[in-house]
């Protein structure tokens, strides 16, 4: 059997338990809260945007150079984008 723990142990223990849950009662707290939401949304759309701004600058520097795949990627974007302002319009 089990050892008989003394009041100071029994006392740690729930120290322990009570920290442990508190953290995870505000880890909830944070995944719940709108604004917090809002904020993290906010901070990945904006990397995402950095992202594809850096991405996109890199390929217009590739095209202006002459890399082919660049210049048809660009041609891809520019047909998708009139089509979609064509359909846009239309409405």
């Amino acid at each position: 059997m089990s050892e008989a723990r003394t009041v100071e142990e029994i006392e740690a223990e729930i120290a322990r338990t009570r920290i442990a849950l508190q953290s995870t009662i505000d880890e909830l707290t944070h995944r719940v809260d709108p604004r917090a939401q809002v904020a993290d949304l906010k901070e990945r759309a904006t990397e995402y945007g950095e992202k594809a701004k850096e991405y996109a600058l890199d390929t217009v520097e590739k095209a202006k150079a002459g890399s082919l795949k660049e210049i048809g990627i660009l041609t891809g974007v520019a047909c998708a984008t009139l089509l979609c302002l064509g359909l846009l319009f239309k409405r």
